[in-house]
């Protein structure tokens, strides 16, 4: 941004200033009376590297003297870019680096007597002007320059000084932040800590919820008071839960979050049987009358006689707040924001980061695992395996059309090692192993919010019903979710799948499968003390954080393509010829069968000459459609009876698909039949 030239001069700089000050509700004198100024984009360049027009904001303390020690700026308007394009400023305030985080105390106000004052109501908001603007209507109101700058992490305070200042004890205080609150989950936390801060300085806080603009338009507290008097916003005041009430409310929003479609509840922090965070769908009902039945608070209702103490359950009154934190959906998208789509439906995003952060490292204990797992197999079977493996990670979200098989006579091998190494990188949240009878369940919870998938200790599967169900899973683009109690929903489907197995019989698939990468451990068990090592300090240490980075900037993936047909291994064809049954066998020896010369058949033909020798007889329409699964039909051939008959490629296929029905049907009719 700062190799572009200014496009602006100090006259518009001025003018940009003076809009943004009008947007908020302010004009030049009330900036003069703030202390204000403009910078022309030479100075912003000198103080703060960015050559852009901008607003500078000083700071002062109660006795309104100005700060030496902590400023902002906000940049103004747009720049012209490359080809004709508009460039936006790269962030909208600016603060020099290692200056601590302070309060915006507007001196507008008259803030020593009122600081000791209780009985004066303190508003907090986020934002210099929007407080600047609450002063001016006569609202002692205080700017944060973010959610979180009440405190500071460097500085081990989790109050600023400034604010430590104020007499809180039995003073109210109002909360009031943007109107999207509800669809921001970190400022919903940010609500929480600060308002347990301050109820332990003794503050009676409530939290004031803005209404939306036309069209769902995100609102501030400037943006409210330029259309609205102060007796509208005391109002909302009014209508605000009080302080044990407010706490608990904005607890229940840092954790939960209500999902329209379908009706659910979403607990954002729920763990699994090992303690490890895993997002839970709950249902309303489950919600209210088992998870948070038990959490109530006393709230305080009428003045004086007409004072009176009741308890409320807070799941209750959470679900009856304005500002709940509320989706429309819910969805799964690898590497993108919390929330997706625009303000009218939003959708919460169950994608919360990989487990670890890439850090150049060792990955020689994962290559000596992939090494001796492939020990006498074709050496293109491990190279593609690698890149199955790290593909999705560097591309997150990548839905690869095939999955893996690994299986071995004997256990012990590291079959399952690939998965639990993987796992470390992906994290409970995307990733889980499950067992085969889980895959065809009626409720599938473990299908939402994973990316990759180890099924364990899978048997034979000798259906073809049950392998086109594992074709579908490893195809298809969205997956219904079915959790109990909660009507169905779809989700985009991440998910790709490893396979383990001590059976070669593991898979019903044929030679024509596209979908399944088959691998034979061949090998002996590793010495228990190098899967000791590589565990730890491994892969417990900085194991994943280097293979993380190895398959983002390293592994080269070359021709990798998610979408393309595994390698056809030579374990795969000793699997496909195990699992055929006696007629899948016998159609696929036709073409050395003695067909007396004839290519065409009709599948009623074939079967009665199957029959003829087979030990389980097959019906000619189930015959017909495993034929068709190996042979083309090449359509409706006139045989000289009444009706045209369906007949079947066995051999030169290629031909006669390109064949005239005429040519056909003199090839029928001058052969033999059986």
């Amino acid at each position: 941004m700062a190799k572009h030239r200014p496009a602006t001069t100090k006259s518009s700089a001025r003018a940009l200033a003076e809009a943004d000050l009008a947007r908020s509700g302010l004009t030049w004198s009330d900036a003069e009376q703030l202390g204000m100024e403009v910078w022309e984009a030479d100075r912003t360049k000198k103080e703060l590297g960015y050559a852009w027009p901008a607003l500078c904001i000083p700071y002062f303390d109660a006795h309104k003297r100005q700060r030496k020690d902590v400023y902002r700026v906000r940049l103004l308007g747009t720049q012209p870019g490359p080809f004709g394009t508009t460039v936006c400023p790269p962030t909208r305030y600016l603060q020099p680096k290692n200056t601590v985080p302070a309060v915006y105390i507007p001196p507008n106000t008259a803030w020593q007597p009122t600081m000791q004052d209780v009985n004066v109501t303190i508003w907090l908001t986020e934002g210099e002007k929007k407080a600047a603007k609450a002063c001016k209507a006569g609202i002692f109101c205080l700017g944060l320059g973010g959610v979180w700058s009440f405190m500071s992490k460097r500085l081990g305070v989790e109050l600023l000084p400034e604010l430590k200042e104020i007499a809180w004890h039995q003073r109210q205080v109002a909360i009031c932040f943007d109107s999207d609150v509800m669809v921001k989950p970190d400022v919903a936390k940010a609500v929480v800590k600060l308002t347990e801060v301050l109820i332990k300085q003794g503050a009676l806080v409530r939290t004031v919820t803005l209404p939306e603009g036309p069209d769902h338009q995100k609102v501030g507290l400037d943006d409210y008071l330029v259309t609205h008097d102060v007796e509208e916003l005391q109002a909302l005041l009014g209508e605000a839960p009080a302080s044990e009430l407010a706490a608990e409310l904005w607890r229940f929003n840092a954790r939960y979050a209500v999902i329209h479609h379908p009706s659910m509840i979403y607990d954002t922090l729920a763990t699994d049987d090992r303690a490890r965070p895993q997002p839970k769908p709950l249902s309303v009902n489950h919600f209210t009358q088992v998870v948070a039945a038990d959490r109530q608070v006393t709230v305080t209702e009428g003045e004086g006689k007409s004072e009176r103490r009741r308890k409320v359950q807070v799941a209750q009154e959470w679900l009856r707040w304005p500002v709940r934190q509320c989706y429309e959906a819910l969805t799964y998208e690898p590497g993108k924001d919390l929330v997706l789509n625009s303000v009218v439906t939003p959708r919460l995003n169950g994608w919360r980061g990989l487990a670890c952060e890439p850090a150049k490292g060792s990955v020689a204990p994962w290559t000596k695992l992939l090494d001796y797992l492939f020990t006498g197999t074709e050496p293109e079977a491990r190279v593609w395996f690698e890149r199955w493996c790290g593909y999705p990670i560097k591309h997150l979200g990548t839905k690869l059309l095939s999955a893996v098989g690994i299986w071995s006579n004997a256990q012990g091998q590291g079959k399952t090692l690939v998965g639990t190494t993987l796992s470390a990188i992906y994290g409970s949240n995307n990733y889980i192993s499950i067992p085969q009878h889980m895959l065809d369940a009626d409720h599938n919870p473990w299908a939402l919010n994973r990316q990759f998938v180890l099924v364990d200790d899978i048997s034979s599967h000798d259906t073809r019903s049950t392998a086109d169900l594992l074709k579908k899973f490893i195809t298809q683009t969205d997956m219904n979710i079915n959790i109990k109690f909660i009507s169905q929903f779809t989700v985009p489907d991440h998910i790709n799948y490893l396979f383990t197995s001590n059976q070669g019989d593991a898979f019903y698939i044929d030679e024509h499968d596209r979908r399944f990468f088959i691998h034979e451990v061949k090998v002996q068990r590793m010495d228990l003390a190098w899967y000791r090592d590589y565990y730890d300090p491994w892969l417990k240490g900085p194991g994943p954080s280097a293979l993380l980075h190895y398959f983002q900037h390293e592994l080269d993936y070359g021709d990798f393509e998610p979408s393309a047909p595994p390698p056809f291994t030579k374990a795969k064809q000793e699997m496909v010829e195990g699992v055929r049954s006696e007629l899948d066998t016998w159609l696929a020896s036709l073409k050395n069968l003695d067909l007396m010369g004839r290519d065409l058949w009709m599948a009623s033909e074939l079967c009665d000459r199957f029959n003829g020798a087979a030990v389980h007889k097959t019906p000619v329409n189930a015959f017909g459609r495993r034929l068709t699964r190996q042979y083309p039909c090449v359509g409706l051939v006139d045989t000289g009876k009444t009706s045209r008959e369906r007949f079947y490629a066995v051999a030169n296929a290629a031909k006669w698909l390109k064949a005239s029905n005429k040519e056909r049907a003199a090839h029928v009719q001058s052969t033999k039949r059986f």
